[in-house]
């Protein structure tokens, strides 16, 4: 059964350790979401999520890399313990984020699932 964004983001707060908050109120953490879920639902090519990481792939365009960059770096202001790498190859831009246990609940809005 697929979560809203609202339970989602209830989610983050109750199954996050305390090292692995997010800092935003749930308002702006929604808002936040939005961007993520628009962004993955028109340029998001794949996800792949390993141990400790999750790996998006998305469409090589200057705009897309532009949302990336942006959004990489607010979450570096809310989310600091999680740390993000971008690269481009070939016709794609990897975007992967490294994620300390406990923070698992947070990945699913940072590089959603395909069809959400």
């Amino acid at each position: 059964m697929e979560r809203t964004a609202t339970e989602q983001v209830e989610a983050v707060g109750s199954g996050s350790s305390a090292a692995c908050q997010c800092t935003l109120d749930p308002e702006h953490i929604l808002a936040r979401v939005g961007e993520w879920v628009a962004l993955a639902r028109d340029h998001l090519h794949s996800r792949a999520v390993g141990d400790g990481e999750v790996t998006g792939v998305y469409e090589r365009r200057e705009d897309v890399r532009a949302r990336l960059e942006a959004l990489i770096q607010a979450e570096q202001e809310c989310c600091s313990f999680l740390e993000f790498a971008l690269d481009e190859q070939g016709d794609h831009i990897r975007v992967t984020v490294a994620y300390p246990p406990g923070a698992e609940s947070i990945l699913a809005l940072v590089v959603p699932e395909l069809g959400e």
